[in-house]
């Protein structure tokens, strides 16, 4: 406090000194605005100790030379940057998670949980749901079940690798299974662990309950804890000699001052065990930059970087050929850049994870194939068909063809053998428009493909991992066999989102691999070259703002806080969600700091460091940013470090492998595209979806899950009937249910009621007549048109009657209509295919 009150009084009258408080703030959110005032007196606007102290800086005239000068000079970094945070907080207001945000949100959540609980049932558990699922059986100890009951009665030993990624339902689970057990009865648990390999937190894995578990034992409700006794490995018998040295001395800088609240965690070394290589290939750092004052283009210096690493690879392949490579990049977003690279060398890769297959045109070509076909209105779709790898017809023809009128589909599918590249396009599609929507999209497509030699070509003009990737998009269509043809086509363009290359059969024996860091865990390569460490760790997804945040706070009992991210309204953000960010922000450089680890040690003779980036001046850079400018800081401070390795800027070809020139971008102006929207929207009278969550009898009382599964299955035993079939027994009725969503034992309570319903329906004497007097019967006829104003109306009809007169249309309808508005409600029903019954 003396130091505080000699603070305020030496500021006496200056303009700093007016807004200064008193006395220290406490620490409540009141005290807030007081914290601001106190950091702009000790901080730049950068968030480093001030060091001017003068009259130009607020100041009173000789206030520098004062004790209290040299206090704000020597401020220690850690509160400097605790101070600096604060600055950055929104004032505290009477809502500081944002209620109404997130009251809305739970109620979306719910609906969602709901939904998601019934695909469980009928899709399996995922990874999650397995856990909570083990945990619920394990706590019932009232009612134990058949596992609790073997396992309690035969388990004696618990194994537990990679500890340091255990999630909290993960030891709670170990908590249930060693109840009873105490230290000396013959029942063991042994657990394998390193901290500083903790890299899946995005899988739940907190690093904090290795320390738990390694501090406290493991924590058991009713009883003490399971004590565990600690043991150090250190001894590394994968990396020579020099790369351990260079390890240790790294990452003692890289992680040190570790801040436990951010899951940063302590540095120890390791002590070599391999003897020392007789000619050690020394580390090798490679710093891509631009030049002075230029602007950063980051693009080209990646590009120039990945050919350097694959003529350096090709290089070290050269030399030892019977060794292993490790190339390792730590996320996917850039790994298309480098294996680029690597193939325009002719270099063969196994691919331990694809990249992005919505990436690669062969794929592209295809899908916008399937999506002229499901378009025919769609002009840019129908162009870029015919100018697809197995098709391409000359700019020439695409310039007359572009002069005709009407739809392109039109143009097209009606030329009169005018070009022989179109013909040969035609007669395939034509053939393909006859069962299309007949029979499994995949098929369709896939033999459209092939009848336009898209196999040969694929494979000569992206090898045969194009092949590959052609059969895993097909795949993909494959699971969208069912709907309506615009749907297919927006779920699979959905699903080739997240979906990746298989991998490259060329490269399945390379002793090249290439992976992301996380991949690479628990692997080791002869030589490893750690690739994009110069990459921005935070700026991963869409940069779009999520609606909510959410993380475990600090402290004994770890809650989770909860907060809107910002008012929609105002933009404005929540004090809670500042917090939250930042805190979530820290972890992950914590892990990536931990990634970097990872990354480094899993090379046994050598190792490559790349990246896009600058040296760090001294004084620059107080914060880890990513891997490569922390190791750029540390070689700028530490000359011994240095002197150990090999450091290269923008460096040229290895000597006898030659890198082609990379032209900046800025020497090429890309020009300007917009993509068009569709020129017409699409309405669907006839999702089964919609009107199957309404086919529950009159007066009852259904679920939601029930009354789907039951509209589904009464659809699926009209249509049996229609084509000829008989009706299954109870038994596969209930099974269909069951796969719906029911519960099994519901199920088949409910199944013969179903089969009742459905053999009624079919039995109706006005219904047997028309029958009777069909010409022609046709069930799940797909339709659409279009109405010449932007609206392309796509539909399907149940069963379709012929007779001498015309057409029966028949539309299942597994609901009731209101009591006393049967017209009405008949009428509403024929409204909605009225344009399409008129086409």
């Amino acid at each position: 406090m003396e130091k505080w009150k000699a603070l305020k009084k030496a500021l006496g009258r200056s303009k700093l000194g007016e807004t200064f408080p008193e006395k220290v703030p406490g620490t409540g959110l009141a005290g807030i605005t007081e914290w601001k005032e106190i950091a702009n007196v000790f901080l730049t606007r950068e968030g480093t100790p001030r060091k001017q102290l003068g009259p130009k800086n607020g100041f009173p005239e000789g206030f520098g030379k004062t004790p209290s000068g040299e206090w704000i000079k020597g401020l220690p970094k850690r509160v400097a940057d605790q101070l600096h945070f604060v600055r950055g907080w929104p004032e505290a207001r009477e809502d500081n998670i944002g209620l109404p945000e997130l009251s809305d949100l739970l109620i979306v959540v719910g609906g969602i949980l709901k939904r998601f609980q019934e695909l469980l049932r009928t899709r399996g558990l995922d990874y999650l749901e397995l856990e909570m699922a083990a945990l619920r059986a394990l706590s019932k100890p009232e009612h134990p079940s058949e596992g609790l009951i073997f396992y309690h009665e035969h388990l004696k030993h618990i194994l537990v690798d990679e500890a340091q990624d255990l999630n909290d339902l993960q030891v709670e689970i170990l908590s249930k299974l060693t109840e009873g057990w105490e230290p000396g009865d013959g029942r063991t648990v042994f657990m394998v662990g390193d901290p500083k390999q903790s890299i899946y937190r995005f899988r739940r894995a907190e690093v904090s309950l290795f320390y738990e578990l390694k501090e406290r034992g493991l924590r058991r409700e009713g009883e003490s804890p399971f004590p565990l006794k600690t043991l150090t490995l250190s001894a590394n018998f994968r990396s020579r000699p020099h790369l351990v040295r260079f390890a240790n001395d790294l990452f003692e800088k890289v992680m040190a001052d570790p801040q436990p609240i951010y899951d940063e965690v302590a540095f120890s070394p390791s002590l070599p065990s391999r003897e020392k290589s007789v000619a050690p290939i020394p580390v090798t750092v490679a710093v891509f930059r631009g030049e002075e004052g230029a602007p950063l283009e980051t693009e080209a210096l990646r590009e120039q970087e990945a050919q350097w690493v694959s003529a350096s690879v090709a290089k070290l392949r050269d030399d030892h050929p019977n060794d292993t490579l490790g190339i390792l990049i730590p996320v996917r977003t850039h790994l298309p850049t480098f294996l680029r690279a690597l193939r325009e060398l002719h270099l063969p890769v196994c691919l331990l994870e694809g990249e992005p297959l919505s990436e690669r045109p062969e794929v592209l070509h295809l899908l916008n194939l399937f999506r002229a076909l499901v378009r025919p209105y769609d002009d840019v779709a129908w162009a870029g068909a015919i100018r697809a790898p197995w098709c391409h017809v000359p700019d020439q023809v695409l310039l007359e063809l572009a002069s005709e009128e009407g739809p392109w589909s039109k143009r097209i599918l009606q030329e009169q053998d005018r070009w022989p590249e179109v013909s040969r396009f035609r007669h395939s599609v034509n053939e393909t428009l006859k069962m299309f929507g007949r029979e499994p999209y995949a098929r369709t497509l896939g033999r459209l493909w092939e009848d336009l030699d898209g196999p040969r070509v694929t494979a000569m003009r992206y090898g045969l991992s194009g092949v590959s990737n052609v059969r895993a998009f097909l795949d993909l269509l494959g699971s969208c066999s069912g709907l309506l043809a615009e749907e297919a086509l927006l779920k699979v363009t959905d699903l080739l989102e997240s979906a990746y290359t298989p991998p490259d059969p060329g490269g399945a024996f390379s002793n090249i691999q290439m992976m992301t860091i996380h991949k690479a865990k628990g692997l080791e390569f002869d030589h490893v070259f750690c690739v994009n460490m110069g990459y921005d760790p935070l700026r991963g997804g869409r940069g779009e703002e999520p609606a909510y945040r959410m993380a475990r706070l600090p402290g004994e009992e770890k809650p989770l806080l909860m907060a809107a991210s910002k008012d929609r309204r105002t933009g404005e953000r929540s004090l809670a969600s500042h917090l939250l960010k930042e805190l979530d922000q820290r972890r992950d450089l914590a892990e990536v700091r931990r990634l970097f680890y990872v990354a480094v040690t899993r090379a046994r003779e050598s190792l490559t460091i790349t990246g896009t980036g600058k040296m760090v001046k001294e004084g620059e850079g107080s914060k880890f940013a990513n891997p490569l400018s922390a190791l750029l800081k540390i070689l700028s401070q530490e000359n011994s470090l240095r002197s150990s390795i090999r450091y290269l800027e923008n460096p040229g070809p290895p000597q006898g492998r030659p890198v082609r020139s990379v032209i900046s971008l800025s020497q090429v102006s890309p020009p300007s595209f917009e993509a068009e929207p569709l020129p017409y929207r699409i309405e669907s009278p006839s999702r089964i979806e919609d009107e199957t969550l309404l086919a529950a009898p009159a007066g009852s009382e259904e679920e939601e899950g029930g009354r789907r599964a039951r509209g589904i299955v009464l659809h699926r035993l009209l249509e049996t009937l229609s084509q000829g079939g008989s009706l299954p027994d109870s038994e596969a009725v209930a099974m269909a249910l069951s796969a719906e969503g029911l519960p099994l034992t519901e199920a088949r309570q409910r199944a013969p009621d179903v089969l009742k319903e459905a053999r009624t329906a079919w039995d109706l004497d006005a219904f047997r007549t028309l029958l009777e007097k069909a010409r022609l019967v046709e069930t799940e006829w797909a339709a659409e048109d279009f109405d010449g104003e932007g609206r392309l109306r796509v539909g399907r009809f149940d069963l379709l009657i012929r007779q001498e007169q015309g057409w029966v249309v028949v539309d299942y309808k597994t609901t009731s209509p209101p009591e006393g508005e049967v017209e009405g409600w008949i009428k509403t029903q024929t409204m909605r295919y009225r344009f399409q019954l008129r086409s």
